[in-house]
């Protein structure tokens, strides 16, 4: 007669495991933030080598019940090319599934602002029963089907990046899997579409400091002659990137909610709590899933290394070289400058803001600006800047209102760099132009009320990233 462990394995392998040819794929909830598992395509978003460890206790209390645990390794080789190592092993109930695969991903560009990226894996692996932890179980036929069981591994799949928006599609299993075969290696044959994964996710910003992700998993399963398909929900809230908090629901496991820290620049930890539908919550506590994820080496490879913020050595003078602060520049009466006579470069906000040591600043200057008809002095704080507004054809021509500038450079492109690194990093910008000046005008945020528009600004100076501590304010009138 079996006894009480064995009723308990049995439980736990008809749940997670259904049929002995049902597609045996591990579930965990950490995808939102290493989606690596499922889809080898994301390790081209890396720029540094990464490990990461994640283990699922399923079901706690429960014996036998399902306990998962895995590794990753991604190394970066170049802006297009990344490899990676993962390893897993499922244990549920009698039956250990381990696996290890080598996967290869190849990004390419597509502009400054989208790239797509393939990746493929292979390797193999290994499914076994511990028939002594099943009680009297002496058949010598169930001992060969089951003791072992090798098979191949494979997966393939892509993702395209355009700015914050991510879909991602991947085959996790490319070749057939039986959980239980009398075969010692069981046949190489392809799996099709019997089971893919394909996600979409989007990064809102919420402020300065905060970030929205949702993000929706679709997977199809093919059980023997049914094929079933499901959806899963995340949602996940950063605040300055260092924590965040969400949730997701998952149809057959129930409800969940997870936190993640980002510990240092090497470190970050994760956790996530599964509440279990009502039926698995009569039967037992529900599961705790933990990751760790560690950083190693520097910065191997800059996947934006074209998309500059702050130039520095001079390399070609219309880039780099910076021009005097607007501040300082007096405009001629002329109606149209000579385009020889006015040397426009790349200017950074630290440059704006900064002022010639051997000319005394008065608390409030007098800054000329142009206009159609005539010269007027502008009174303004010392960090406010005002134009005029001009009406033509240029649709990024900037409009009359108040505007946070992070950023002023000569060249479009340039803008367009630096505007799509800031993006990268989870900050929304547009760009505007101004045809007095020919100067195009990086801007975070615009505010009708001036001293709305102060508060503001102050606000974004706390933040160290980019050159935000040197925002700044423009007027167009």
């Amino acid at each position: 007669m079996l006894n009480n462990y064995f009723l308990s394995v049995l439980f736990a392998m008809a749940v997670v495991a259904g049929y002995a040819q049902a597609p045996d794929l591990p579930t965990y909830n950490h995808y939102y933030v290493e989606p690596y598992f499922y889809n080898p395509a994301f390790m081209a978003a890396k720029d540094r080598a990464e490990l990461n460890l994640i283990y699922r206790q399923q079901w706690a209390g429960l014996e036998g019940a399902p306990v998962f645990s895995q590794m990753s390794f991604i190394y970066p080789i170049s802006r297009k090319l990344a490899t990676g190592v993962n390893i897993y092993n499922n244990k549920r109930g009698l039956l250990t599934t381990t696996s290890a695969q080598a996967s290869l991903s190849y990004a390419v560009g597509l502009g400054d602002e989208a790239f797509l990226s393939f990746g493929m894996s292979g390797g193999v692996g290994r499914t076994s029963i511990n028939l002594d932890e099943a009680g009297n179980t002496n058949d010598p036929a169930l001992s060969r089907a089951l003791d072992k069981s090798f098979f191949a591994e494979g997966q393939a799949g892509f993702n395209l990046q355009i700015r914050r928006l991510s879909i991602g599609f991947s085959i996790p299993q490319l070749f057939r899997q039986n959980t239980i075969s009398s075969e010692s290696f069981q046949k190489i044959a392809f799996n099709a579409f019997n089971t893919t994964i394909s996600s979409v996710s989007y990064k809102f910003d919420l402020g300065p400091d905060f970030r929205l992700q949702p993000l929706l998993l679709y997977r199809t399963m093919q059980y023997n002659t049914s094929r079933k398909a499901e959806f899963e929900g995340y949602g996940t809230l950063y605040y300055k990137d260092f924590l965040w908090v969400g949730g997701l629901y998952r149809p057959d496991y129930g409800a969940s909610a997870y936190l993640g820290l980002q510990i240092n620049k090497t470190f970050q930890f994760g956790y996530s709590y599964e509440f279990g539908t009502k039926q698995v919550a009569q039967l037992t506590n529900n599961t705790h899933e933990f990751r760790l994820g560690i950083k190693i080496g520097k910065q191997r490879v800059n996947r934006h290394k074209e998309i500059v913020s702050r130039p520095e050595e001079p390399q070609e003078p219309e880039v780099n070289e910076p021009v005097e602060s607007e501040k300082e520049v007096i405009v001629k009466e002329e109606p149209k400058p000579e385009p020889e006579k006015e040397e426009v470069k790349v200017v950074t906000p630290v440059e704006i803001q900064e002022e010639k040591k051997q000319e005394p600043v008065e608390p409030k200057e007098i800054v000329v600006v142009p206009d159609s008809k005539s010269i007027t002095p502008v009174p303004v704080h010392e960090d406010v800047q005002v134009l005029p507004a001009q009406v033509n054809d240029n649709p990024d021509e900037l409009k009359k209102g108040t505007y946070l500038i992070v950023g002023v450079f000569s060249d479009s492109q340039n803008a367009i760099k630096y505007s799509t690194q800031m993006l990268y990093a989870g900050y929304k910008t547009n760009i505007g132009y101004n045809s007095v000046k020919k100067l195009h005008y990086v801007y975070i945020l615009t505010e009708n009320d001036l001293e709305v528009a102060k508060k503001q600004r102050d606000n974004l100076r706390k933040i160290t990233r980019f050159q935000f501590k040197d925002t700044w304010i423009l007027i167009v009138e």
